[in-house]
């Protein structure tokens, strides 16, 4: 009854014996005594479909001796397996030295003295010579009871003419592999070469058994194919990054076959998706990506200048936690294309990569922008990218500042000529462009995605056939007050007109402006009223007008204001950096966060420009009526800051004298001015905005005076803040002081800062 068996290495032997007790016994070529036990070893009876794998207490493992092991079979009757085609298996996953498992396939019929898988006259005849004496299965004792008797007679008589037909023929060379498909669930596949000839009866398909463990195959097969000619199967019922085991059998009327090698596979990690590369310095550079793994450990991060080099060989730039899904990396070397994927691991598997990204190509440079009719059109220019294959995104906002959005600003994309011709504009509109470069997809292989650029200096036009001035969106200063900003469309106007609306699209002049004013207010509204406005820039021969822009005046409520007015000269303003808008710098600034971040009340921004001859600098001239005029009125007023900047102080010094005697203000922010050239005092303006006259040393001239600005801010900012901080003031001074002059953007925000929280203290808003 024993057949061919599969001989391994570390077993030098194994059989089935029969006779006077069922026995397998195996012989290794080493002790295994240490590890080999009877968990290790799984009988599947190949002819049953309810107990597949014998119940392990049903069996006995023991070592008689060396070497040597046998597996009996106690727990059966008569110690013998029922009738049906068997194999052992020895699992080489839990004995040290095992290359493979060990099978060892047999089949037994109780009645088949012979041996030929029939109960037939020769086993009647075999039984018939031995009976009346002692025996061994061979001469006729089939109840294992050490005698030939009429008991074995009976057990025959009962299976007289029964078969045992052979399993059908296993299948050869099972193969597995897992599923590569980054961006779908694991897989594992099964491959087997069907078995040659035919099986009686017929084979029916085939039945796969699994494991997580190499030994526990389950009691029952995993899955069955019902196609005698199938040769694969695909496991999709597994999770990432897990070990496998697989057995597949062939399988008939009469059972199934001998196993196939067991082989195993570890399923691979869902690899990640959605790689993007996004420029955030010069060689710097910010990856993002998804994660797909429910079980990976770790993410690589692999970069390479060289798209042709295995991808297995790119340099592992970082690895980090599974839970990042970005990473900043700084390259070694700009100017330089560099390719990035990223991996996810486990300590058992890698996935697939990820898609494969490139860094941008520099950034597009001097940008330009026009105005053209015959179409109206705006035309954008920009300096061609020496990089070859070089692709362009042009984006548009009617904003001076925005941040290229795909969604909301672009207007051409992939353009492979630095022009780009913009048709879709409306008329009396501003414009501003900006361009940024990528690479085609197909620059480094198709899975590879170019990286954009930064985006190139903004460049503005605006779309008008006159040179009508842009009105900005009027800003809302109060109940009855708003501003109107516009920006300059021409160099030969000769004045500005704003005008008003008095009833539908007539519209009257409420003020006649000189040359360089780009703001005015319109004050004395009424609150919760609708008003419309339009700018005029006055020609030679002609009064062109912007778009007419509107705004509602806010409702009246139970509050106090807060003024602020802001003096100083044109000449002090005109040597900021020519970056600084002059009317957003120093402490115009401060003054405008003051209102439009902080909401106060500010009632009036005032600018006093020395240049302007209708105006004398030392504060007699129609500024200071002007002002006067502008504080006339409010009973709701909070406090007063009036600040100075350059000769500006001398004026802010009247001002509050003024204001402080008309109005009995007792709580001012006074202005004092000192002027440093060289760092050393030259001049400055008492304390005391009462009593004391305006003095100024005799060796300061308007020259000087401007190059005090580089060495003075410490010490008059320090002087400023620590006035509004309440910091003690040399004795001669019995009120707090203010110092003020035109800084940069961070003096501002301190001071900013310091006189919110003063006013908040001082009033409890």
């Amino acid at each position: 009854m024993l057949e061919p068996r599969r001989l391994l290495a570390s077993v030098t032997s194994s059989a089935f014996t029969f006779e006077t007790a069922q026995k397998n016994t195996f012989t290794f070529d080493a002790d295994v005594s240490a590890t080999f036990s009877q968990a290790d070893i799984n009988v599947n009876n190949l002819s049953s479909s309810t107990e597949s794998v014998l119940n392990p207490t049903n069996l006995l493992l023991n070592n008689p001796s060396g070497n040597q092991w046998e597996l009996t079979f106690p727990g059966y009757e008569f110690g013998a397996v029922p009738d049906g085609n068997y194999e052992t298996i020895i699992e080489k996953q839990g004995v040290t030295g095992l290359n493979d498992d060990h099978v060892l396939p047999f089949f037994f019929v109780n009645g088949d003295f012979t041996h030929d898988r029939s109960v037939n006259l020769d086993d009647f005849t075999a039984l018939a010579a031995g009976f009346g004496m002692p025996g061994t299965f061979s001469n006729g004792d089939g109840s294992y009871n050490g005698n030939v008797d009429l008991d074995d007679f009976t057990l025959m008589s009962a299976k007289f003419g029964m078969t045992l037909s052979p399993p059908p023929t296993e299948p050869n060379t099972l193969s597995v592999d897992p599923g590569a498909a980054p961006n779908l669930n694991a897989v594992v596949n099964l491959h087997w070469v069907a078995p040659a000839g035919t099986s009686t009866p017929p084979r029916l398909g085939y039945r796969v058994f699994r494991s997580l463990d190499g030994t526990d195959f389950g009691t029952t097969h995993y899955a069955q194919i019902d196609n005698p000619n199938a040769t694969t199967f695909t496991d999709t019922n597994v999770v990432e990054g897990t070990k496998y085991w697989y057995r597949v059998r062939a399988f008939s009327a009469a059972g199934n076959s001998h196993t196939t090698n067991k082989l195993d596979a570890i399923t691979t990690l869902r690899a990640p998706t959605n790689l993007s590369v996004t420029q955030v310095e010069t060689a710097q550079f910010q990856l993002e990506w998804t994660n797909n793994s429910q079980v990976d450990e770790t993410v690589a991060i692999r970069r390479s200048t060289d798209p042709a080099l295995p991808l297995n060989q790119w340099a592992v730039v970082q690895t980090v936690s599974a839970s990042l899904t970005q990473f900043t990396d700084t390259i070694p070397e700009s100017g330089v294309r560099w390719l990035y994927f990223v991996e996810a691991s486990n300590p058992a598997q890698t996935s697939a990569p990820s898609n494969i990204v490139s860094t941008p190509p520099s950034a597009p440079s001097g940008i330009i922008a026009a105005f053209s009719q015959s179409p109206n059109r705006i035309d954008v220019d920009w300096a061609d990218n020496s990089e070859s294959g070089v692709l362009y995104n042009v984006y548009r906002s009617t904003e001076p500042d925005f941040v290229p959005d795909p969604d909301t600003n672009l207007v051409a994309s992939a353009l492979s000529s630095s022009m780009f011709s913009d048709q879709t504009i409306a008329m009396n509109t501003e414009y501003h462009y900006q361009v940024t470069a990528t690479l085609p997809i197909s620059q480094f292989g198709p899975e590879t995605l170019g990286g954009e650029s930064f985006a190139s200096e903004s460049a503005e036009a605006f779309s008008s056939n006159a040179a009508a001035p842009f009105l900005n969106p009027i800003e809302i200063v109060d109940n009855d007050s708003v501003q109107l900003t516009w920006k300059d469309r021409v160099n030969s106007e000769s004045a500005y007109l704003v005008q008003q609306e008095v009833s539908t699209n007539t519209f009257e002049t409420i003020a006649t402006l000189p040359v360089g004013r780009t703001h005015y207010f319109v004050e004395n509204l009424s609150s919760e009223t609708l008003y419309r406005f339009r700018v005029g820039a006055v020609l030679e021969s002609t009064t062109v007008f912007s778009s007419v822009n509107e705004a509602e005046t806010a409702s009246v409520e139970d509050r106090r204001e807060l003024v602020i007015v802001v003096l100083g000269h044109l000449q002090t303003l005109n040597r900021l950096p020519p970056t600084v808008n002059p009317e957003s710098a120093g402490l115009s600034q401060l003054a405008f966060r003051l209102r439009n971040d902080e909401g106060f009340r500010v009632r009036r921004v005032s600018e006093w420009h020395r240049d302007q001859p209708s105006i004398n600098h030392n504060g007699t001239g129609e500024v200071l009526d002007c002002a006067l005029d502008e504080l006339s009125g409010n009973n709701g007023i909070l406090d007063v800051a009036v600040i100075g900047y350059s000769h500006g102080a001398d004026v802010a010094r009247q001002l509050s004298q003024h204001i402080a005697q008309a109005r009995g203000f007792t709580d001012l922010w006074r202005v004092r001015y000192t002027a440093y050239v060289d760092g050393i005092q030259r001049g400055e303006f008492d304390p005391n905005p009462f009593t004391s006259p305006v003095t100024q040393k005799p060796n300061i001239s308007p020259s000087q005076d401007h190059q005090h600005q580089n060495f003075h801010n410490t010490a008059s900012w320090n002087l400023f803040t620590n006035a509004v901080r309440g910091v003690p003031v040399p004795s001669s001074l019995n009120e707090p002081i203010a110092v003020g002059h035109n800084t940069i953007d961070d003096q501002v925000s301190s001071v900013h800062e310091e006189i919110i929280r003063k006013v908040n203290e001082r009033f409890g808003i």
